[in-house]
């Protein structure tokens, strides 16, 4: 599309994956949760118009800002799938509301999960590939969670805190515009940011890296391939070919104690969640399997030349693998100072993993294809193991004003022929929420409530 406007361009391998992930219809969304509190009590009758007023100004000045928020996909599921910009929009498309009890923990997982599963409509082209949820309490007349859901193919899980930092920081400084219109015009995207690998990323070698791995995962027989995979868990029930219904559970505990550990033993709360899911997968989930592979997403906005700006949205990722054996060796900390060190030598190849995408072949076919392939792969039907998906800690900027960050919830849809488990993490101040997704069916449930529960006792007890 070398001929194309400078607010449209071609997708990125990255983003190809996002929307092939939709296209084999076993992926929902991505949301991140606020938990809000606003020093001016809302009205107790007509809260729509409230609110409404209060966020269309932000909405119309952070789309302004941010061209992937007034950006979608034409021809999405062809091979011209490109992007174009919206000319106009409507908070009316964007803002949704619902009325729960803030207090009632299932509420908020039912909340959470009805945003994973929300599909966006990709043959409608006039509307934005993003939402924000407003979750309401008649008891609490201050109190809101706010949730901006989004399709994967617009930006990653850090983009979301980029988006929250500013947004809070428009409704702490703009001045409410008291009007029914929720209507506005887009201003002109002077050129549409280029994708992750045409942003200079690290690139794998053709003969010591493609070549290999291409050998091991593309060209062995696949008995070969299950045979050197023997012990791997999978996940308890096997993989059905259907729609993505993802469910969530929520781990929430003070980190005041675990980060005092974590400095005492020269680790980190990321490094103390990932031991504790081995650890908690191994007695609750694993039964008689004895590896276990966990996959992180890594920021890797860092690892181009020049590197992202720290205040740019989109999907600028790499994925860090690793597998181990149960049970564990090694003391607790122990284990997390061994992670540790592996992550930080794995960070710049891990950089690369999207690169792999080139030597899948065309879009959208080859993409789909890829995704749907553990599902004929393996005898469970998915490629198994943990994803643990961390934003760290989310240190707002906005500082205080009518509008105060409490906590946070950072989740996304499950990927039916992926991982049969998703744990996404953020912690805001000193509150970790940890959500655990599932398929419906393919984990029995009090399993995953029993998981649950023994990585926040884990973590509790190696706090002290």
């Amino acid at each position: 599309m070398s001929d194309s406007p400078a607010n449209s361009r071609s997708l990125g391998l990255l983003e190809k994956y996002q929307l092939g992930k939709r296209l084999a219809d076993c992926y929902g969304t991505v949301n991140l949760a606020v938990h809000l509190h606003h020093a001016t009590s809302r009205p107790a009758q007509d809260e729509k118009s409230w609110y409404l007023a209060k966020l269309t100004p932000a909405i119309h000045q952070i789309c302004d800002e941010q061209p992937y928020l007034v950006s979608v996909v034409a021809n999405y599921d062809t091979s011209k799938a490109h992007w174009i910009q919206l000319e106009n929009m409507d908070a009316l498309d964007i803002v949704v509301f619902k009325t729960i009890s803030l207090q009632d923990p299932t509420a908020v997982e039912s909340l959470i999960a009805q945003q994973c599963n929300h599909v966006f409509d990709l043959n409608d082209i006039t509307k934005p590939l993003w939402k924000l949820c407003i979750a309401s309490d008649p008891e609490d007349l201050n109190r809101c969670i706010l949730v901006l859901t989004w399709d994967h193919v617009l930006y990653d899980g850090i983009s979301s805190t980029i988006f929250f930092d500013r947004f809070l920081e428009l409704l702490n400084s703009t001045n409410e515009v008291e009007r029914s219109e929720t209507t506005f015009a887009v201003q002109s995207i002077s050129k549409m940011p280029l994708p992750y690998d045409q942003r200079s990323p690290p690139t794998p070698k053709l003969l010591t890296e493609v070549v290999p791995k291409a050998f091991t995962q593309l060209l062995l027989p696949s008995f070969i391939t299950r045979r050197s995979q023997v012990g791997l868990w999978r996940g308890q029930h096997k993989a059905k070919e259907e729609t993505h219904k993802t469910m969530v559970r929520i781990i929430e505990m003070d980190t005041d104690n675990l980060i005092t550990r974590c400095k005492a033993e020269k680790s980190t709360p990321h490094c103390a969640v990932h031991v504790a899911a081995i650890m908690a997968a191994s007695s609750e989930l694993m039964d008689s399997a004895t590896k276990l592979t966990l996959k992180t997403p890594i920021n890797a906005r860092g690892l181009c030349n020049p590197a992202i700006p720290h205040c740019e949205m989109g999907n600028f990722v790499g994925s860090f693998e690793t597998t181990a054996t149960v049970p564990l060796t090694r003391s607790f900390w122990e284990e997390t100072r061994v992670y540790r060190a592996k992550l930080k030598d794995g960070k710049y190849n891990a950089g690369k993993a999207s690169a792999y995408l080139a030597y899948l072949g065309s879009y959208p076919d080859e993409y789909k294809k890829y995704l749907k392939s553990p599902f004929e792969k393996h005898e469970i039907g998915r490629g198994g193991g943990i994803e643990l998906s961390d934003l760290a800690l989310w240190k707002n900027q906005t500082g205080k004003g009518q509008w105060n960050l409490e906590k946070a919830t950072f989740c996304q849809s499950i990927n039916v022929y992926d991982t049969p488990l998703t744990m996404n993490s953020v912690t805001v101040g000193n509150k970790l929420r940890i959500a655990i997704t599932w398929q419906d069916g393919a984990t029995d449930a009090d399993k995953v409530d029993n998981f649950a529960k023994k990585v926040h006792q884990i973590l509790i007890e190696q706090s002290q």
